[in-house]
């Protein structure tokens, strides 16, 4: 099988893209939130970090949660989804983490704002982590989720970022490991409980648009079966954040 989406798209967006990073040396806490419904206040968080000392024992997301990615209700399920990814301070193996990134969670909804996070039976409760430390995979050292599809009520696609142990230099710092990013699919089959990883990536990086490939998201076309779907994600190559594109005419196969 190819691993490799089709026909990259050049750059159909260039602006100043904002990036969420954790600060290793404070206590800093991400959370999400909505527009409050009247009681004056600009918004209220939904989700926060889990507590590092909950009855469960210690939990992936303790240091910090970001970059929700919303499935709402449908036909084939009544719950609002909310993926998410987040980290308790380091990445896989303790290597200092750069970015919120680390391991992917769930939590459901019944009306949108009050949410509840589902263990995961990955380590520390995630549904999605990092490959084995050290084993050399593209995803050994952080992943984070950037897209859910739903294709029916109990399957559904995840395409999700990882970065390996290779380590890069992007500015007069240290180099750092982690940032050598790929983009990646997972498959459920019982509503986002549980995912497998297909066998690696499905998108590698350019060199000529960057250093990695990341933050993927999926448009798909329900009413034209024929119309490929397309993968936007986005890069830095030192100077500059680019946002580029990718089709896929088999369903994100390849």
């Amino acid at each position: 099988m190819n691993h490799f989406w089709k026909g990259r798209i050049s750059v159909v967006l260039l602006t100043a893209v904002s990036m969420l990073v954790q600060d290793n040396h404070k206590s800093s806490c991400l959370a999400f939130s909505v527009s409050a419904p009247s009681n004056g206040e600009r918004s209220v968080s939904i989700l926060g970090p889990s507590s590092s000392t909950s009855s469960s024992g210690s939990q992936f997301d303790s240091g910090c949660v970001a970059n929700p990615v919303i499935v709402p209700p449908s036909d084939d399920c009544s719950e609002w989804q909310c993926y998410y990814y987040g980290n308790s301070g380091s990445w896989n193996g303790g290597i200092p983490c750069f970015l919120p990134t680390g391991s992917s969670g769930l939590a459901t909804s019944i009306d949108g704002i009050q949410w509840t996070k589902v263990p995961g039976k990955e380590l520390d409760g995630a549904i999605l982590t990092p490959s084995k430390e050290g084993s050399g995979a593209w995803d050994s050292v952080q992943t984070g989720v950037g897209d859910v599809v739903r294709i029916d009520k109990d399957n559904l696609q995840m395409y999700y970022f990882g970065g390996d142990e290779e380590t890069l230099a992007m500015g007069p710092g240290p180099s750092i490991a982690g940032f050598r990013m790929r983009i990646g699919r997972a498959k459920s089959t019982d509503n986002g409980r549980t995912w497998t990883k297909d066998e690696t990536f499905v998108l590698d990086y350019d060199e000529s648009e960057g250093f990695f490939a990341s933050w993927p998201r999926i448009v798909t076309f329900d009413d034209d079966d024929k119309k490929p779907w397309k993968m936007f994600y986005h890069s830095f190559d030192g100077k500059k954040w680019r946002v580029y594109g990718a089709e896929s005419y088999n369903n994100g196969d390849s």
